[in-house]
Order: C-alpha cells, then structure tokens, then sequence
C-alpha cells in the first residue's frame, strides 16, 4: 500500500485501480483473510475506483466486502484492466501467469503493474514497456 500511495503521491481519488486476485490464494474462492479485502477497502476510502477479476472469488467477495458503487466486477483479467492507471495483482493465479503483455499495455492507461506476488521478471517488465514494482523482491 505504501509504494501504491507514493507512486500516486497520496491521492486516489478518481484514480482507476485494476485488481487481479481477490482470493487469499489461487484455486480457491476462499477470500477470508484475503489481502483483497484490506487494499479493495483502502482504495475506495480514498476515492479510487476498482475494476475486480478473480478466476473463482468474484461473488465471495462481494458477498463479504458488500455493495460498493466504486467496485466493478469484470468477466476477465483484461477486463478488468480496461484504461487502468495501475494494475495490483494480489493472488497467484495461473491464468495470471503468463499473460499477453501487449494486450495488457494496449488496455490500460498507463502501464504500471504492482504485482504482490512477484509473477514476472523484473528485467522482461521493463524491456515490455511497463514500469513494475515488485512487492517483497
């Protein structure tokens, strides 16, 4: 959270925020405890606006995160990334693995990725034109 405030110099409001992953892990609709719940919560406190996709979590989580007008909940990764400022991708999900990074630039507004569970290299990020942060690395 803090290296997604710097980047934003503290100000989300109407910033647009994909997220991928909202389980607490991948193959699991299991959000208990998830790491989506406490970032989807301080986003939309500080004015963001979500576009959400998980493979398998969407309905868990909007059952215990609730209704929020600043949440959509996309069909698809690419979905979900459509004129983002940024991308969060908090769960581990295979299909997140190896995305089609060209069409993931050509979706998004700007293409920053902060990825949480450290998915690609640093170096190939760069080279495809993204500015990446890699949580924890």
């Amino acid at each position: 959270m803090e290296k997604i405030l710097k980047f934003f110099k503290n100000d989300l409001k109407n910033k647009k925020i994909a997220v991928w992953g909202l389980s607490f892990k991948a193959e699991t609709d299991d959000v208990r405890d998830a790491a989506s719940l406490f970032f989807c919560d301080e986003f939309t406190k500080r004015g963001a606006k979500l576009n959400v996709f998980d493979p398998e979590a969407l309905k868990s989580f909007e059952k215990m995160f609730g209704k929020n007008k600043a949440v959509n909940y996309s069909d698809n990764e690419y979905e979900a990334a459509k004129d983002a400022d940024i991308l969060v991708i908090l769960t581990e999900w295979m299909q997140f693995r190896e995305p089609d990074f060209a069409r993931l630039k050509k979706e998004m507004k700007a293409p920053v990725v902060f990825d949480g569970r450290n998915l690609y290299d640093p170096k190939e990020m760069k080279k495809s034109g993204f500015k990446y942060f890699a949580v924890g690395r």
